[in-house]
């Protein structure tokens, strides 16, 4: 009985702390200002994850890392996470005020499970490229009569929430 007790002791601290409670994901967001979280998307969105900018996320993530328990490669996924969600954040205000409707576009992206697996690898543009020839006639309409800035801002949207979906199931599943 005391090996079983010690075996599973053991086999518990090897554990990787990765794999967290997706509950706990918005832990770092609810300490960072409006202010803070433009300056964080700005400085993720250009990849300077270490820009001054993004200390108050960089601070929060080790408070909460401290609390809950997460790993080193935890708080890293919440930090790319939550840059990824500013951005979202930023960009569903722009597209919305431009009249953008955003809802059929985030369906068809999170229901795309080839393209959500790919997003960081070497197969993510492919994917893309897949993703927007099967939906071409819906992507031509939700552009049409839009200016190329807009235009750009969709498919960086776009990329923002498949990313974003693909590091909230990384922080689940650890």
């Amino acid at each position: 009985m005391r090996r079983l007790l010690l075996a599973a002791a053991l086999a518990l601290a090897a554990t990787p702390a990765a794999g967290a409670d997706l509950a706990t994901l918005s832990c770092p967001a609810d300490s960072v200002t409006e202010a803070q979280r433009a300056a964080i998307a700005e400085a993720m969105r250009n990849r300077q994850p270490d820009h001054p900018g993004v200390r108050p996320l960089d601070e929060a993530l080790a408070a909460c890392a401290q609390r809950l328990g997460w790993s080193a490669e935890t708080a890293d996924i919440a930090k790319r996470y939550h840059g990824a969600m500013f951005n979202i954040a930023i960009m569903r205000r722009r597209l919305v005020a431009a009249g953008v409707a955003l809802g059929a576009l985030e369906r068809l992206l999170l229901a795309d499970e080839a393209l959500i697996g790919a997003v960081h690898t070497d197969r993510q543009q492919a994917e893309m490229n897949r993703f927007v020839e099967a939906n071409t006639p819906f992507l031509l309409r939700l552009l049409e009569g839009r200016a190329g800035d807009t235009q750009t801002m969709i498919g960086q949207f776009s990329g923002y929430v498949a990313a974003a979906e693909k590091l909230r199931r990384e922080f689940i599943a650890g």
